[in-house]
């Protein structure tokens, strides 16, 4: 039987790839999530030449995640400040992404 909840406890350690954040939700609640951020790039057509983008994305233990945290809730991780883009979108198997914008 695949331990699911065992390979992401590992791979969520803050001294192996994770990293913590600090939330504010517009409640006013605060706390603080582990996950990892993945800043990957988007290419997009503008006119003959391609547009990179960055799109920054927080992978959390679906289970740790407030059930009221949603979009617009602030982030800071790493000293960089973050606006949740999207609610947590769940992969089914105990991870979710939040979608980031950077303010």
């Amino acid at each position: 039987m695949i331990d699911f909840e065992g390979d992401l406890n590992e791979m969520l350690r803050t001294d192996a790839f994770a990293t913590t954040a600090t939330y504010a939700l517009r409640s006013g609640a605060t706390g603080k999530l582990t996950g990892i951020l993945t800043n990957e790039g988007e290419e997009s057509s503008f006119g003959e030449v391609g547009l990179l983008t960055a799109k920054p994305v927080f992978a959390v233990k679906t289970s740790a995640i407030p059930e009221e945290f949603d979009e617009g809730a602030e982030l800071l991780i790493d000293g960089q400040r973050f606006t949740a883009a999207s609610g947590p979108m769940s992969d089914g198997a105990g991870l979710s992404q939040i979608l980031l914008e950077r303010e």
